[in-house]
């Protein structure tokens, strides 16, 4: 019964102490410096709306104005069978070369139409968001 006292012991003094001290000598071992640069990598936005016509703009708007450089920003928007003045609002900012505008006349769901978005998508982060969430301004001023 000793031996499984000590086995337990060891365990735990490997976990609070061996277990750092195998990290310190591995990165003295195998030492690799962090390499910094500056780097803005392509991102892209998609949403998926269906019937938005109350919120839509303001969050194009939004997006549009972000504090992240213009030609690294892609917008996707997939409109998914809307019967609103959506698909009107999203003609207005088809003449955007930032925003990516797709159709899809008949509502297939939320998952075909980020299927849709992700089709389009270039950048090499994609994010996703929603026609409803509130704006950082919004968030701040309620």
């Amino acid at each position: 019964m000793k031996w499984v006292f000590w086995l337990a012991a060891a365990l735990v003094a490997y976990t609070y102490v061996g277990y750092a001290c195998w990290l310190r000598f591995r990165m003295l071992w195998r030492f690799h410096p962090v390499q910094r640069g500056s780097s803005t990598p392509l991102v892209s936005i998609a949403m998926v709306v269906r019937n938005e016509e109350q919120t839509l703009e303001a969050k194009l708007e939004n997006l549009l104005g972000l504090d992240y450089p213009a030609d690294r920003r892609q917008i996707i928007v997939v409109s998914d069978g809307s019967t609103d003045r959506t698909e009107e609002i999203l003609r207005a900012y088809a003449g955007n070369p930032r925003v990516h505008i797709v159709l899809n006349q008949l509502a297939q769901g939320k998952a075909s139409g980020l299927n849709d978005a992700i089709d389009q998508a270039q950048g090499e982060i994609v994010v996703f968001t929603d026609a409803r969430q509130p704006s950082s301004e919004s968030r701040c001023a309620s």
